[in-house]
């Protein structure tokens, strides 16, 4: 019932132009920085918009409100390249999990298991060159893994590759 979702696909304007084919919603976690109130930063569902052959071009980002019973459509974000098989990731969990062993020498929390997730990144600080980030997460149609590590701490497998300390990560300051 979105406005998002009953657009005019056919007036040529600058907005996604089918969405008849939608993927799997995906829970999408938000990482709260430091010092944030519980709950500040929303989590979401972000749902596939696939193409003839089953790749995502987009993705519709589902605000969540805070006691989760309800959501907003507040984004459809446009991929720049496809994305196989409707994922919204780049990189699998099992890959994360590989990631995590080859560069931190660490397994997965027992009972625990990797979960997608955004953090609200920082982008003065990105704009003006103070920090560089390549491993995506910024946003939640872009995810990144957040893995419980066996040693009692969280990293994120980044879309680039690399295992991150969550503190690593460039969010902005945090507004209680």
């Amino acid at each position: 019932q979105s406005d998002m979702f009953r657009q005019n696909a056919a007036d040529g304007g600058d907005h996604v132009a089918d969405l008849s084919r939608l993927g799997i919603p995906v829970y999408v976690q938000a990482i709260q920085p430091r010092g944030a109130a519980a709950g500040q930063y929303p989590d979401f569902y972000v749902i596939p918009v696939l193409n003839s052959a089953g790749a995502a071009t987009d993705a519709a980002e589902l605000q969540l409100n805070r006691a989760h019973n309800a959501i907003h459509v507040i984004a459809i974000a446009t991929y720049a390249l496809p994305r196989p098989y409707g994922a919204l990731t780049t990189m699998t969990s099992a890959n994360a999990l590989s990631a995590l062993k080859g560069q931190r020498h660490l397994g997965v929390r027992p009972g625990s298991v990797p979960t997608l997730a955004y953090f609200p990144g920082d982008a003065t600080a990105q704009e003006t060159g103070q920090v560089i980030w390549t491993g995506g997460g910024e946003f939640p149609a872009d995810p990144i893994w957040l893995i419980p590590g066996s040693n009692g701490h969280d990293y994120i497998a980044g879309t680039d590759g690399r295992v991150y300390d969550v503190d690593q990560l460039p969010m902005v300051q945090a507004n209680p």
